[in-house]
């Protein structure tokens, strides 16, 4: 069976895209935003946008927001190279070394 690219979260809504708000990522030495933020609620499922390999898990929520700005995260490698990460997570709930399917 083929697998899709899915939408990470239950609400489809982007609430800042890529490279938004140059002036406030400039202090991290960033063109602007270098992500996509995605609409969900506190404790929210959040799903694999495509098949892959659990990459990395970094629970990182009481670091210092400046070094490790990303909170609890979760990096999926996919096929051709490509690497998603789920950030400001509330708690992973996948292991390094995983393989989850698509909307998993």
């Amino acid at each position: 069976m083929a697998s899709w690219i899915r939408w990470p979260t239950g609400v489809a809504r982007i609430i800042q895209r890529f490279g938004a708000n140059p002036a406030a990522y400039a202090k991290f030495g960033l063109p602007g935003h270098e992500g996509i933020d995605l609409v969900a609620a506190h404790g929210d499922a959040v799903y694999a946008v495509y098949d892959g390999l659990v990459c990395d898990v970094r629970l990182d929520a009481f670091a210092d927001p400046l070094v490790k700005p990303y909170g609890n995260q979760v990096r999926i490698q996919h096929a051709n190279g490509y690497e998603s990460l789920y950030a400001h997570l509330s708690q992973p709930v996948v292991v390094r070394g995983q393989v989850v399917k698509s909307k998993q």
